[in-house]
């Protein structure tokens, strides 16, 4: 008589005259097919039948996973076994995403490109954006082909050395490394990255040290007024040199940011002209020492003589600026208009809160560092003094 077909995944085994069942459990954790040994049929059919029941509430994509993905979840478990606490799950989740989302085509120069568009779209200014393209020319030059999650602190601490060797200075090197820093920064916001290479804990700036702020003697004044002047650039060293007004806010300074209140000259220096978002009000009011400096070479007449923009343009001002270098017989200092304003502002008047206006500055704590008692009260007068002949 023919013996009944046994179900799928019990199999009859004969041995020394007797009948047995061997069952198929799956296999286990580490890939190995596991049996279970049944005297009767019926036992194993009730045994295969728990198995079934336990992998279909278990989850039929459990029970298709292959060898070699098992053999991988063995090791991945291998590598938590020190934080018991985590999963697998955990971990593939942390991986995609804080890895697979970061792998980008982009290379370091097309995010530098980025970077530098989002800033001036921003609303960065045309001469802030030339000095940041300038200052990630040397990172984009240097790693430009790179992806920006390769890049370590050691490739970093590595290109400060380079830039050193290259004749770089101390403080062309920190704006630099500041610069990067930035970029690394605005990259981890947008994910392109998940650490800063140039965070200063791991690469350290080059040290700094400023000496005494650098102004021009009185002297030196009157040779820069008669200079400028004869340049058609008076009106740019006059704003600069009594009213502390920086180059480039004189560079956007018009005629519509001065007129005449009574007998003060009013000077509108706004946020389309500072170099910040702030703006400030100078009145510059006759029977001063500054005022009637400033009346004498603007308004001698009594009427503010302006055109309507103090610079026609940078590239003028750039062309005659160099001529202008050439006819002096001592070395310019950079920001020197505007540290004498300071410096001899300060000298005549001995008022912290009234200098520190003059300059847009919102506390003292500059003045203090930088322009007490770099000059005397009687070279500030003949400053004070100066007129167009």
């Amino acid at each position: 008589m023919k013996k009944p077909s046994l179900p799928q995944g019990v199999y009859r085994r004969i041995g020394h005259g007797q009948e047995s069942f061997l069952v198929s459990l799956g296999r286990d954790e580490k890939g190995k097919q596991r049996w279970k040994s049944c005297k009767t049929l019926a036992e194993a059919t009730t045994q295969r039948e728990l198995f079934l029941h336990a992998k279909q509430q278990q989850g039929e994509g459990l029970w298709m996973v292959n060898a070699s993905q098992r053999a991988d979840a063995v090791a991945a478990l291998d590598i938590l076994k020190d934080h018991p606490a985590e999963t697998l799950v955990n971990a593939a989740t942390f991986y995609r995403k804080n890895y697979l989302s970061l792998i980008r085509t982009e290379s370091v120069a097309a995010l530098v490109d980025k970077y530098v568009d989002e800033q001036i779209d921003a609303g960065m200014r045309l001469n802030s954006a030339r000095d940041l393209r300038c200052r990630m020319g040397a990172l984009k030059e240097r790693f430009g082909s790179r992806l920006i999650t390769e890049l370590t602190a050691e490739d970093m601490k590595r290109w400060h050395k380079e830039l050193k060797q290259q004749g770089k200075g101390d403080l062309s090197r920190r704006h630099i490394l500041n610069r990067g820093c930035s970029f690394f920064k605005w990259a981890i916001a947008n994910n392109y990255c998940v650490r800063n290479p140039l965070d200063p804990v791991a690469v350290k700036r080059p040290r700094i040290y400023r000496g005494e702020i650098q102004f021009f003697d009185v002297e030196q004044c009157e040779k820069i007024l008669e200079v400028f002047t004869k340049h058609g650039m008076g009106n740019y060293a006059v704003l600069g040199l009594f009213c502390g007004i920086r180059p480039t806010e004189c560079q956007r300074l018009q005629s519509r940011n001065f007129h005449i209140d009574g007998d003060r000259i009013v000077i509108k220096v706004d946020a389309k002209v500072t170099k910040t978002v702030w703006r400030r009000v100078l009145e510059l009011e006759r029977g001063t020492p500054l005022g009637d400096a400033v009346w004498a070479w603007l308004g001698g007449n009594g009427k503010l003589e302006l055109p309507e923009k103090i610079v026609s343009s940078e590239m003028t001002w750039r062309r005659r600026f160099a001529d202008i270098r050439k006819e002096f017989d001592f070395e310019w200092v950079d920001d020197g208009l505007r540290h004498t304003a300071a410096t001899m502002f300060f000298a005549l008047t001995r008022d912290e809160s009234k200098t520190s206006a003059l300059l847009g500055h919102t506390s003292c704590e500059m003045l203090r560092m930088h322009y007490k008692g770099l000059t005397t009260e009687s070279e500030a007068k003949k400053f004070y003094a100066l007129r167009p002949e």
